[in-house]
Formats: structure tokens, C-alpha cells, sequence
């Protein structure tokens, strides 16, 4: 008997499933392959769903024709529980080739026993329309094999001479030969219905999932350069929409701070050390500031914060108290206790003040913490702001 452990973190039973749905396809970058994993997952679980109910069904019966049939689809639970467990190895096109065989295998020993008389063989076409949602373009080869078996069983089980075995002519009664086939035919359909809005559900969370790797720094988990540089421009496009020109607070904020002595730290103790510090101090950052603002990683070991509705006095208790915080923080890597600060510049956006001029303030202010001494911060020249030139060009710098 194959192993069907697998192995998913205790959660509610719509995340479990979700969970199950997923397996194999964290690692795979197209989105399009993505979606076959995940349709052969559910695929896969609705064929452990469609033997439990056809089991219990079969055998609450009572009638000894249908209870045979019961028994036997029980027998194929663990092969279908098994394909998930090759996907989560990563053996993708085994879980497929599995599945179908399964599937197939349940289907034929039903109607062997059936015959014709509940339309069971109609599962045969639902296989022949499912192979090309789970199969990928270049795996072709692959899906025709399997559509051609499906299509050779639906025309044996369609036209063969057969009739079921007397014990199951002799306990089924037409009664429920009637209810049977109305719950194939649904059944069918129902199964085709889940598969299509499972691709598209999981086509638009692969995407998002892709987007927002592509926006994630991977070292700290936080923003990274492209996603900071689409919300500065969303924000300082609308500062110059909105913002009235009497305002009297600036209603945008650009924090730029930087690790003091990151290259020693990382000629000292080592790279892999001075990653962790990066992560750290991330993490000190991130618990500091306000839903509201947004801290990105934009450089080796800078950062830049966007900070709204803020006034002078405001972003500055708010920039010192970050330094204060990643200053006080006990930075014990390694068995070494490693110090760490930071400088930090801000400047405010203005109307008529592109991105590039509003960081490049930003930056002049933390050049200047840089030769005041480092471990504070410092404000851009409040008239500076208020200037633009005509040919700024919007975008931090390359």
C-alpha cells in the first residue's frame, strides 16, 4: 500500500484545503504551470471526494449490488491521496499520470460491475475534457495518452455486449438505477464547474503571488526598490494633485537612513552576519512605524521610508526615534554582540518637486548625518524644497 501521509500545517479546514491545493507548486515560477499543479491537486481531491460520497452512498443502500461497489471504491482512496504526495515531492507528472489512472481504474471497475445501467461511462468523457486543463503545452505527448484511454474506455464501456452480474440485477431495483444516474450526471458537471473556477481562482492568486515576489525584497521581507519606487511616484503625483498651495502641512515625507560602518560590519564579522543584521534591522523598523508608512529596502544597506500626513516636528521625533530603537537594540549574532546604528535624512514633497529632486534632498540630508558624526538625523534645507527644475526626471536614481 502506497504512502499517503501528507504533511499540512494545522489549520482551519478551508485553509488545509487550500493548502492540499497548493502543494508542489510553491517553487514553480510560470504562472501557467502553477495552475496545472493546483488542477491536479483539486482534481485529485475531488476524486477522494467523489469515492467517500459514492461509498457511503452505495453502501447506506443496504442492496448487496451496491454495496460491492461501495467496497471497492474505497480500495482507491489511497492512490488518489498518494498523487498529492507526489506533488508535494515535486513528481508533478507522476501525480497527473496517477490521477487519471485512478480515476480511470474507478470508473472501469464500476461499470464492470454496473454495466450501462446508471450512465457511469459518462465519467470517461469528463476525464477526455479534464487531461487538457492539467496537462501543460509542451506535456501534449502526455495528454493525448491520456485522452485516447478514456476515449478507448467510454466506447468499450459504450457498445461491449455486457450485462452485470446476477447478484447486482437481483438486489438494485429501478428505483435507485433512476436516482443513481441523475447523480452521475450532475456529478459530471458539477466536477467540470470546480475545475474551471479553481483555474481561474488560482490563476489570479499565482499571479498576485509572482507580483508580489517581484516586489519583495527576499533577504528582509520587506518592499524592495521596484515596489518603493512605484508607491513614491503614486504618492508624490498625488501631493501635487491635492495638496492646496497655502497647505501648512506637507502631506509627504521621504526617510532615507543608512547603517553606519555596514562595510566593516560585514569585513568583521562576515556576510552572513551582516545579512542577519539587515533582517534585524528591518524588523526594528517595521515595528516602529505606523500602518500608514511604508519602509522599503532600496540599496545594500539602505533604506527609504514614505511617511504621510506628517509635519517637521512630526517626522523628525519619528526619524530619531527609529535611530534611537535600532540603537538600543541587543544585535547578538553568533555569539557576537555586534553595534549598529543608523543616519537618516528626510526632505518634504512640494508641489512641482519631482521624485528624483525630492530624493536627491533626501539624500543630501543623510550625506550630511553621514559628516555630522553618524547615529542621527538630518532635515534638507526647508527652502530647497520649495524648488524645482525643469529638467528633473521623475524616478529615484539608477
Amino acid at each position: 500500500m502506497p504512502d499517503t501521509s501528507v504533511n499540512v500545517p494545522s489549520k482551519g479546514w478551508l485553509a488545509r484545503l487550500q493548502a492540499l491545493s497548493r502543494l508542489g507548486s510553491e517553487g514553480i515560477s510560470s504562472v501557467s504551470a502553477r495552475r496545472k499543479v493546483v488542477q491536479t491537486n483539486v482534481a485529485a481531491l475531488l476524486g477522494v471526494g467523489s469515492c467517500l460520497i459514492y461509498s457511503t452512498a452505495y453502501l447506506l443502500t443496504g442492496r448487496l449490488g451496491f454495496v460491492v461497489c461501495g467496497l471497492l471504491l474505497f480500495l482507491y482512496l489511497p492512490f488518489f491521496l498518494y498523487s498529492l504526495q507526489l506533488s508535494r515531492l515535486g513528481r508533478i507528472l507522476a501525480a497527473k499520470w496517477l490521477f487519471f489512472g485512478t480515476a480511470n481504474a474507478v470508473i472501469a471497475t464500476t461499470a464492470s460491475i454496473q454495466g450501462r445501467s446508471i450512465d457511469v461511462q459518462l465519467y470517461f468523457l469528463l476525464f477526455c475534457v479534464i487531461a487538457p486543463m492539467l496537462f501543460e503545452r509542451r506535456q501534449w505527448r502526455h495528454m493525448m495518452g491520456c485522452v485516447l484511454v478514456s476515449l478507448t474506455l467510454f466506447a468499450v464501456a459504450s457498445v461491449a455486449p455486457y450485462s452485470p452480474p446476477q447478484f447486482y440485477t437481483d438486489t438494485v431495483g429501478s428505483d435507485l438505477l433512476d436516482l443513481y444516474r441523475s447523480l452521475i450526471q450532475f456529478t459530471c458537471v458539477a466536477a467540470l464547474i470546480i475545475l474551471v473556477m479553481v483555474s481561474e481562482y488560482s490563476s489570479a492568486g499565482s499571479e498576485m503571488d509572482l507580483q508580489r515576489m517581484a516586489e519583495t525584497d527576499v533577504l528582509t521581507g520587506v518592499p524592495n526598490r521596484r515596489a518603493f519606487q512605484a508607491m513614491f511616484r503614486r504618492h508624490v503625483e498625488q501631493v501635487h494633485r491635492d495638496r492646496p498651495a497655502s497647505s501648512p502641512v506637507p502631506r509627504l515625507c521621504l526617510l532615507l537612513m543608512d547603517i553606519d560602518h555596514f562595510k566593516h560590519i560585514n569585513d568583521e564579522y562576515g556576510h552572513d552576519c551582516g545579512d542577519e543584521v539587515l533582517r534585524r534591522v528591518a524588523a526594528v523598523l517595521h515595528g516602529e512605524l505606523r500602518r500608514s508608512d511604508m519602509l522599503a529596502r532600496v540599496g545594500g544597506e539602505e533604506f527609504a521610508v514614505l511617511i504621510r500626513n506628517v509635519d517637521e516636528d512630526q517626522a523628525t521625533q519619528l526619524a530619531e526615534r527609529l535611530c534611537q530603537s535600532v540603537a538600543a537594540a541587543h544585535f547578538e549574532i553568533e555569539g557576537q554582540h555586534i553595534p549598529v546604528t543608523l543616519s537618516g535624512g528626510f526632505a518634504f514633497a512640494g508641489r512641482g518637486l519631482s521624485e528624483s529632486r525630492l530624493y536627491s534632498l533626501a539624500d543630501s540630508a543623510l550625506y550630511r548625518a553621514k559628516h555630522a558624526g553618524r547615529n542621527r538625523v538630518e532635515r534638507s534645507d526647508p527652502t530647497s524644497s520649495m524648488l524645482a527644475t525643469e529638467d528633473d526626471t521623475p524616478g529615484l536614481p539608477a
